[in-house]
């Protein structure tokens, strides 16, 4: 497990526009990055969740808005690991690591294939390190579907 503070390493970088590729960093740790809304009636089983994942800073700002206008976290109260959950609604922040690069700029862990960045390991290394992680993925979720599991 990387610990925050550690040099990292971008593998690749997978936003469209991205150029944080071969770029260093530092590991911040986890941080909130985007929030799912649900709404609870009875027990925790029945559950329903709002399809989609918002921006957890346009939720804290209150510029995510419900169709009335009304500001999302007027009506859905987050929810915090540990904490009671506030029904009927609530939000669920997703935590998501965060790479402050060498140059200042922020690019996040579900943006790019990253690692510490070890003594004598280069660029290259690195990224055939990321492809021979994508195959096993790749292997992994095949297998998953020949198994006949759903969701």
């Amino acid at each position: 497990m990387v610990k925050v503070g550690s040099r990292v390493l971008v593998s690749e970088d997978c936003r469209e526009w991205g150029k944080a590729t071969g770029q260093y960093g530092v590991y911040e740790g986890d941080f909130p990055l985007t929030v799912v809304f649900g709404y609870q009636s009875g027990d925790n089983a029945n559950a329903e969740w709002k399809p989609g994942e918002y921006s957890y800073e346009a939720y804290k700002d209150g510029s995510l808005k419900l169709a009335d206008g009304r500001p999302v976290s007027a009506v859905y109260r987050e929810w915090l690991h540990g904490e009671p959950c506030p029904l009927p609604f609530f939000a669920m922040p997703m935590e998501n690591p965060r790479i402050r690069l060498d140059d200042g700029s922020v690019i996040w862990g579900c943006q790019c294939w990253w690692g510490e960045a070890d003594d004598g390991v280069t660029l290259e290394e690195a990224q055939e390190q990321t492809e021979a992680v994508k195959v096993l993925i790749g292997r992994f979720v095949e297998h998953f579907r020949e198994s006949g599991a759903s969701r």
